[in-house]
């Protein structure tokens, strides 16, 4: 299902003005791992670029990289970015504690609307994309393409995030199908969430074709800045340990957008 965002979320925004000719779908939640296409990752239009050094509150340094994307807004400039170099004048500074083992294991990756992410220092940017209406997304893999990280910001498109959100949010699904929109349920029971708090959700699923579970983060709610964001980490059984890390870090650069 998270494969279906990168698919399809930034299409939602002019599908919305033909959707209330169709029936809203409700669609049955079914675990997957994104799928690596060799030829569009040659093809991508992204750049990746080495910006400087983050520095953690514990005194830990890890590398940073920024995503340039093609402008979806203006032809000029070319490239759209969110970020700065880190620099004496305006370093890189995160109030945040990362483990001393951290070092040499972990980078930070930051893309357009969606902000900084911790990911293991040798993955790759797969997929970055950003529509006019702010809607993003991204994906990163592995080397050997066996583990993955998936992200998805609906920004302020209600159409975007509702149906995605109600699978996480069961009230919302009502609310979405009456706006059309459409939704997802759990009717395989395949997801276990934690609800953190009313705007927040800790989840993992076990998908019956990867050897082990998937964890995430799940944010909502129904504000003008953004109301849909997701974090999907799936990492073998060897290397499980690193999805708290990454998502510790993921609602504390991201949950100033969200009611506490």
């Amino acid at each position: 299902m998270l494969k279906s965002y990168r698919q399809t979320a930034v299409l939602w925004l002019s599908l919305l003005f033909f959707i209330t000719a169709v029936q809203a779908e409700v669609k049955v939640f079914e675990p997957s791992f994104p799928a690596f296409n060799a030829q569009s990752y040659q093809q991508r239009s992204f750049k990746t670029e080495r910006i400087g050094t983050a520095h953690f509150k514990n005194n830990v340094q890890i590398p940073v990289e920024g995503i340039a994307i093609l402008n979806p807004l203006n032809d000029i400039p070319k490239y759209y970015r969110t970020y700065k170099p880190c620099t004496d004048q305006q370093p890189c500074r995160y109030d945040f504690t990362l483990p001393a083992q951290s070092i040499g294991h972990f980078k930070i990756v930051i893309f357009p609307n969606i902000g900084a992410i911790l990911a293991p220092v040798s993955w790759q940017v797969i997929e970055a994309d950003m529509g006019p209406s702010g809607v993003a997304s991204a994906l990163l893999m592995s080397p050997d393409r066996k583990e993955a990280i998936e992200i998805y910001n609906s920004s302020a498109c209600m159409g975007c995030g509702m149906p995605y959100a109600s699978l996480y949010f069961p009230e919302v699904l009502k609310e979405s199908v009456e706006n059309e929109f459409g939704g997802y349920v759990d009717q395989h029971k395949y997801l276990n969430i934690v609800r953190a708090n009313p705007h927040k959700v800790l989840f993992s699923f076990k998908n019956p074709a990867y050897p082990a579970k998937s964890h995430g983060i799940a944010l909502y709610s129904d504000n003008e800045i953004t109301n849909y964001q997701n974090i999907t980490v799936h990492l073998l059984p060897e290397h499980q340990a690193q999805a708290r890390t990454v998502l510790n870090f993921f609602p504390f650069k991201n949950q100033f957008n969200f009611l506490k």
